[in-house]
């Protein structure tokens, strides 16, 4: 299993970026590979994280163009600045 974790910032109370994040689940359900999505706001801090999941490596290369649209459009409405985003392989669950 491997997983994609974005990092966000934001102005606000993240009502902007929660509904941008809503609009694009959609979108982000019909990618072929994903096993799972996890979207995550702090207000206090200006802060967001998403985690999608994915079944095989290959799922999560194939989807990275898609995937940067979706997260493009996701954060549009609330002006958020995507910080990074990086691939990482699950090792272990609970």
């Amino acid at each position: 299993m491997y997983a994609r974790v974005s990092n966000y910032s934001f102005d606000g109370d993240g009502e902007a970026l929660r509904k941008g994040f809503d609009d694009a689940i959609e979108g982000v359900k019909q990618l072929a590979g994903l096993t799972g999505a996890y979207f995550l706001l702090d207000a206090d801090s200006g802060t967001g994280i998403s985690i999608t999941l994915w079944d095989t490596k290959e799922a999560i290369e194939s989807s990275v163009e898609a995937a940067n649209r979706l997260r493009a459009d996701a954060t549009q409405p609330s002006n958020a600045t995507i910080v990074s985003v990086k691939h990482y392989e699950v090792t272990n669950t609970i």
